[in-house]
């Protein structure tokens, strides 16, 4: 026993419910062309195939010592993955979308697609200053939703709508995650406080993402955003929401917490269970843990990693990029 704590307190993780998955790993651990990222987003394609999307993004080459030299920093960044057999991919050098008229950056969130491949991409963007700690020094101004086609090898982002319901100040974003029911669109949102995000609630009749007249804010669905409360009070600005069976989870990192909540429907998550606690350790940071349902059971689970000041992650290019857990079964389903 005291040997297997050891070995998860070396990966960076204690946990009595998951584990490292190595394979998974070794896909993002790239020494060339794109090696490293976050965000991890993903939605399944057709033929077997799962769709990656993140955000700030290094491409280039990862030299011997582990060093990133001559790299080029991009904002947002897509992979092709083999569902079953992930060391059969594609990573793209290339953003999905950028705004040729503004230096703002475009982080994604969620993506939703039909069996045609075509749907929606939600993207933050944000503004960078001199004021600040380097690599911090940044701050939301817009919310957008896209139209995405991703029936080829490569997503297609069409002309992005702005979402009317955002505000700058605490920063408002929808998209955190975006469930599909045969009714409704329900859309995920945080409210960004700085020292903690709460969680909020629209819902969409029909479907219409791009119809933001018919957006209903939890817990009155009134069309007014300004009536919206916190569904949660402590959630990570990325997070995924899913359905078990007959039952919903939604799975958020808080701190260096895991947490996995369950509940009977969308707007109701009350009990949940930490499933992981990552260490920090070598300067890192660790957040924005999602699950990617998609790939089946056992649960995929990402996180993303990042250290300040920005130097470090040049220093060793491991310290950013999507680290992987895997849930071998739902803690409240019958074994």
């Amino acid at each position: 026993m005291k040997s297997c704590w050891i070995f998860l307190l070396l990966c960076g993780l204690v946990s009595a419910q998951t584990r490292p998955d190595p394979e998974w790993d070794a896909v993002f651990q790239r020494n060339r062309g794109w090696n490293g990222a976050d965000g991890a987003y993903s939605v399944l394609l057709n033929g077997g195939w799962t769709g990656w999307l993140f955000s700030d993004t290094f491409v280039g080459p990862v030299d011997p010592d582990g060093s990133r030299k001559d790299n080029a920093f991009i904002h947002n960044s897509w992979a092709r993955i083999e569902s079953l057999r992930p060391t059969v991919n594609l990573f793209s050098n290339r953003e999905v979308y950028s705004n040729p008229t503004s230096p703002n950056a475009y982080w994604v969130y969620q993506p939703v697609l039909d069996s045609g491949q075509k749907g929606w991409i939600f993207f933050g963007e944000f503004s960078f200053s001199k004021e600040g700690p380097e690599g911090l020094n940044f701050k939301q101004v817009g919310n957008w939703l896209a139209p995405l086609d991703w029936s080829g090898t490569a997503p297609k982002v069409g002309k992005p709508l702005a979402i009317p319901h955002f505000q700058a100040q605490p920063a408002l974003n929808f998209g955190a995650a975006v469930l599909e029911e045969a009714d409704y669109f329900w859309v995920y949102g945080t409210r960004d406080y700085g020292d903690h995000k709460e969680l909020l609630l629209a819902r969409v009749p029909g479907g219409q993402l791009d119809d933001f007249a018919s957006w209903e804010f939890w817990p009155h669905w009134s069309h007014d955003v300004n009536s919206a409360q916190p569904l949660l009070k402590q959630v990570s600005n990325e997070l995924s929401v899913f359905r078990v069976d007959k039952e919903f989870r939604l799975l958020t990192q808080v701190g260096t917490e895991v947490r996995y909540y369950r509940g009977l429907n969308p707007d109701r998550f009350e009990d949940f269970k930490v499933i992981a606690q990552l260490e920090e350790e070598d300067g890192v940071m660790t957040y924005n843990a999602k699950a990617h349902p998609e790939l089946g059971w056992p649960l995929l689970i990402t996180y993303n990693r990042n250290a300040f000041p920005p130097q470090l992650v040049l220093d060793k290019a491991d310290r950013y990029r999507p680290r992987c857990l895997r849930l071998d079964k739902d803690p409240w389903q019958q074994p």
